[in-house]
C-alpha cells in the first residue's frame, strides 16, 4: 500500500499552512520531522461531521484506502506525513497502513523510540480486548511522566492521565497523556510505544 495525498487533500494543507512562516524553512531545509508537526498543528480544529466522516476527514482516509465511515486517526498521521514527504522529498519508512497495529507491526524496529519520545514521534496504542486495532497521534512533548500530543479522532482537550484512552471523538484535537512505560494500560488500551517518522 502507497501512502498518497489526493490533489484535495494536498490543496488542504497547503491552504491551513499558508500563514505559517517555519513552512518555507522546513521545505528549502528539507525538515520533514518539523513539517509533519507543523502539518498537524494546522489540522487542530478539524470536527467530523457526521461521525468519521466529512469533507477533511475524508481526505484523511483516501491516503490510505481507510473506507468511508471508519476510524481515522491513522489516516490523519498518514496524511501528515504524506504532506511533509511530498514538500521535502525524504521519505518516512513507517509502514503505510490505515491500521495503527499494522503500522507497529510493520515498520522497522530501529525506528521505535526506546526512551522518551521527541517532538514528532508517532505514539501506538493497542486495545487489550481487540488486539487488532488501536489508536495513534503524533507527540508535541514529553516531560517522562506524560506527553502532549495531536490526535485524529478525538476530543480537543482530552485530558487522560489515570483513566482510560479515548480514541472515538470528534475531530482532530490537542491531548495530554499519560507516559509510563512500566505501566502502560490505560483502561481497555495499552501504549505500545513510539515510532520516529524519520
Amino acid at each position: 500500500m502507497a501512502r498518497e495525498l489526493t490533489q484535495g487533500a494536498i490543496d488542504m494543507f497547503d491552504q491551513r499552512l499558508a500563514s505559517n512562516p517555519l513552512v518555507a524553512v522546513c521545505v528549502e531545509q528539507r525538515l520533514a520531522r518539523q513539517l509533519f508537526v507543523e502539518a498537524a498543528k494546522s489540522c487542530v480544529g478539524i470536527r467530523e461531521n457526521p461521525p468519521n466522516a466529512g469533507r477533511e476527514v475524508r481526505l484523511f482516509q483516501q491516503t490510505v484506502d481507510i473506507a468511508a465511515g471508519n476510524a481515522w486517526c491513522m489516516g490523519f498521521v498518514q496524511s501528515c506525513l504524506a504532506y511533509a514527504e511530498l514538500k521535502t522529498g525524504k521519505k518516512s519508512r513507517v509502514k503505510a497502513s490505515g491500521a495503527c497495529m499494522s503500522v507497529w507491526n510493520g515498520t522497522p524496529e530501529d525506528l521505535r523510540v526506546k526512551l522518551s519520545p521527541l517532538a514528532g514521534a508517532i505514539a501506538i496504542w493497542q486495545h487489550t480486548n481487540d488486539p487488532n486495532h488501536g489508536h495513534t497521534g503524533i507527540v508535541l512533548d514529553c516531560d517522562g511522566v506524560s506527553f502532549h500530543a495531536i490526535e485524529g479522532n478525538t476530543r480537543d482537550g482530552y485530558v487522560d492521565l489515570n483513566g482510560a484512552v479515548d480514541q472515538q471523538g470528534d475531530g482532530v484535537g490537542f491531548t495530554h497523556r499519560r507516559y509510563d512505560l512500566f505501566n502502560p494500560q490505560q483502561g481497555d488500551m495499552q501504549l505500545r510505544g513510539f515510532l520516529k517518522p524519520y
